[in-house]
């Protein structure tokens, strides 16, 4: 028997010896695909990232609670913290604050509390305090001045024995042995629900475990407490709010909240300032991806198929003349060739995802779009197939570049029917290459459509969802609005709350922005009320951080009054210090005090405490039956001014009102469906284009045996040997998939950052780049012990 290393035909093919075998050309096509993936990727994210989008995510209660309305936050100081869902169960922000909803809150005279603040309390002083009063009672809370000290909540009576019911019991502090605390709230006697959180794992939130016990038994709770509950009476305003930003000092104030994916939060609102979206980040990867390692497959399958087709169809002597001596000067040109060819494709891959994120992006942050225009896919689509048209117009060139000046051109210019064939050939492979092309890029402009709100991405919408309106206006600060376009807004907003008496303005703010400021009412959905305008000099900037982002619920009884807002002196006169619904009769004229301004000064307010700003009308009661009102900071009524801060080109936007029935960052099964279908004919293109490569090698050294080595090799059977062939490579498709894993875990643990997003859906790469990877390398790898192991069969036989 010959040794198979003994054999003439293997010549420059030893795969023991040569640098050109199998095994090498796999892996330089997979790394190098990858690589230009990852190039494409790092340039997106990193070199040139994505534009920043400074939007707006705001969900209200509309869908689960009888009230109208929504929350705008601008800072810390009015950051929501937390929310509860239908389960209790915390949801955690990265900045802690004061609001939070339990699944029981609705809008009706047994339950009417609305915000509630933080405490935290030791094991052994709650219960010294008699903390058995928690049960069924609500909390009362505010700032401690004393923020270093650890938080405690006392019982009411502790506090009506001790403290003799001081208005400032709530700045105090109490020493219990040798600790000082900060007393943080008073627990009332009151005997509505409260909900406790259990076992809450967070950066600020010590966990809980309690025990529903009835009655007198105590809690039991563990490393601490964490006490949530509902303030009965209104809101709680504490002049020592502007200390937060203190305590949490570092935390970035572009962070206001965060949500983990995946939730069955049904009821709450949130404002995120994000960097850009999830959407177009993986809409990107995946284009980037699938275009690059498409491009550079298929670079080196068609090339081979052309090649390969070429050799089959040469009579046997032209066979044996090409694959001569010169053989390995024939692969060594190739290889410089397609060494070429992939540099070429790294900076192609860098070129075309730089085209993906101007069109796909740019576009849908209003680079290209108009206010009140959608974002033109058609554009995107003609410069998608035109982009796959020369992708495929390359493809061809370069295989016929590669024909015409190899070794094979004296071969071709004999004029034999095998090459006129094979150029034909050569031309239907061309065309099955744009088809590819093209189909590829169709679908994931399909699923562009279909992953991406368009709503969410106009410069202008107004959306009707359920009879509640969402007005939404951006800039990526590039566009600024003129005139014109504020009186289209002013127009589109009147329009479509025309049944409304209501009066637009708006209003450029202390802090190079503008905002619309509306409500929307309760379970009649009758769309909006007022407008909020107030004095610029009475809200100077820095001078309402008290009432930044807050909420005031006006129960029926309140409404027949007259709302207004009293400054600090007068509050202190009042010993007013936690709101709850408390009036003040001025002239004969009751109103109900609403929030408190510290320190303010206009020349518009006189020192008398008679002299209150007021700035509600009287609600129409028949009309409506609840109200809820959101402040936003920084707000003025001064519209001529506008113009002078557009001159300044500072970005500018209008906040969102409204309410989205649904808001998830989890992918839809749809979406990923889509997904799933681009990547499974990446991988499967890629496949059969790989494949093609190794069959041209198995080829070459099949090529030059004799017709009964052929049909030996042809003809045998093999299933048992593809059998034992598996069996082989499972212990390294084990290590890939381990691999694999490890490699998610990795991205998931170390490579997010504010443009690198990947936690949340790592599933898209999972989809795109790991499996696609892992099934063309061990799928390449099977194929080439298979057929190896058939060349080791012939040389046996010979």
């Amino acid at each position: 028997m010959i040794s198979i290393a003994k054999l003439p035909t293997l010549g420059a093919l030893n795969i023991k010896n040569s640098a050109f075998n199998a095994p090498f050309v796999m892996l330089f096509s997979v790394a190098f695909s990858l690589l230009i993936s990852i190039g494409s990727i790092f340039y997106n994210t990193v070199i040139q990232p994505l534009p920043y989008k400074d939007s707006e995510r705001l969900i209200s209660f509309e869908s689960y609670l009888n009230i109208g309305g929504t929350m705008k936050v601008r800072n810390i100081t009015g950051g929501i913290a937390s929310a509860l869902d239908k389960d209790s169960k915390l949801l955690q922000s990265k900045i802690l604050h004061n609001l939070v909803i339990n699944d029981k809150f609705r809008l009706t005279p047994e339950t009417k509390p609305f915000a509630v603040q933080y405490a935290f309390v030791s094991p052994e002083y709650f219960q010294l305090i008699g903390a058995k009063m928690l049960k069924g009672s609500h909390l009362k809370a505010s700032y401690s001045k004393t923020l270093n000290n650890p938080k405690v909540v006392i019982s009411e009576n502790f506090w009506r024995e001790r403290f003799n019911s001081s208005a400032n019991v709530l700045y105090d502090s109490i020493t219990v042995g040798s600790k000082v605390y900060s007393i943080e709230g008073v627990l009332s006697s009151k005997t509505l629900p409260i909900e406790l959180l259990k076992d809450q794992k967070t950066d600020f939130w010590l966990p809980i475990s309690y025990a529903d016990i009835d009655n007198s038994n105590l809690y039991s709770f563990e490393n601490g407490l964490s006490i949530i509950g509902l303030l009965n009476d209104g809101i709680s305003l504490s002049s020592a709010s502007n200390k937060i930003e203190k305590e949490f000092e570092g935390v970035h104030e572009d962070i206001v909240a965060s949500w983990p994916a995946n939730t069955s939060i049904k009821s709450y609102f949130v404002n995120i300032r994000e960097k850009t979206t999830e959407d177009s980040l993986e809409l990107l990867i995946l284009l980037s991806i699938g275009v690059t390692s498409l491009f550079v497959i298929s670079i080196v399958g068609i090339s081979n198929l052309t090649v390969s087709n070429v050799f089959d169809d040469l009579s046997d002597f032209a066979v044996k003349a090409l694959l001569g001596a010169k053989a390995k000067e024939l692969f060594k040109e190739l290889f410089l060739k397609y060494l070429t060819l992939l540099g070429l494709a790294s900076i192609l891959g860098i070129l075309i995802g730089h085209f993906i994120k101007a069109t796909l992006v740019v576009a849908g942050e209003g680079h290209l779009s108009r206010l009140g225009e959608e974002v033109p896919f058609v554009n995107q689509f003609i410069f998608l197939l035109t982009l796959s048209v020369v992708i495929s117009s390359i493809y061809a060139l370069i295989s016929i570049t590669i024909i015409k000046q190899s070794s094979l051109s004296s071969v071709l210019k004999s004029g034999t029917k095998g090459a006129k064939r094979s150029i034909s050939q050569l031309k239907r492979i061309s065309v099955i290459a744009i088809q590819i092309t093209i189909s590829v890029l169709v679908l994931a402009i399909l699923s562009n459509v279909l992953i991406k709100n368009i709503n969410a991405i106009n410069g202008f919408t107004s959306i009707n969802t359920n009879n509640k309106h969402l007005i939404t206006l951006k800039s990526t600060g590039t566009e600024y609005f003129d005139s014109n376009v504020l009186e289209e807004i002013k127009q589109n907003i009147s329009e479509k709350f025309s049944s409304s008496k209501l009066s637009v303005s708006l209003n450029p703010i202390i802090g190079n922005m503008f905002a619309i400021t509306t409500f929307t009412f309760d379970d009649d959905n009758k769309g909006i009320s007022k407008l909020v305008t107030i004095d610029e000099d009475y809200l100077a900037l820095n001078q309402i951080n008290l009432l930044s982002g807050r909420y005031f619920d006006i129960d029926d009884m309140l409404l027949k009054k007259n709302n207004i807002i009293i400054n600090q002196k007068l509050a202190d006169k009042l010993k007013i210090t936690i709101l709850d619904g408390q009036s003040i009769t001025l002239s004969d004229k009751s109103y109900s005090i609403i929030g408190i301004v510290e320190n303010v000064t206009s020349n518009k307010q006189s020192e008398d405490e008679n002299s209150i700003h007021q700035i509600y009308q009287t609600i129409d009661q028949e009309k409506f039956s609840k109200v809820a009102i959101s402040f936003i900071s920084n707000i003025s009524i001064n519209e001529d001014s506008l113009n002078d801060i557009l001159e300044d080109n500072t970005n500018i936007y209008i906040d969102k009102f409204g309410s989205y029935e649904k808001l998830t960052f989890e992918h839809t099964q749809k979406e990923r469906f889509i997904v799933g279908i681009i990547s499974i004919v990446i991988a499967f293109t890629s496949l059969i284009l790989l494949a093609s490569l190794y069959g041209l090698i198995t080829f070459h050294e099949i090529s030059r045996m004799p017709e009964f080595a052929i049909k030996k090799v042809l003809g045998e059977k093999s299933r048992n040997q593809l059998i034992q062939t598996l069996k082989d490579n499972l212990i390294p498709l084990l290590i890939g998939v381990v691999t694999g894993l490890a490699l998610i875990i990795l991205i998931k643990s170390n490579l997010q950052t504010e443009y690198f997003i990947l936690e949340l859906n790592y599933n898209i790469f999972l989809m795109s780049v790991l499996v696609p990877t892992l099934v063309i390398f061990f799928t390449s790898l099977i194929v080439y012990q298979y057929k190896k192991q058939k060349l080791k069969n012939v040389a046996d036989y010979l």
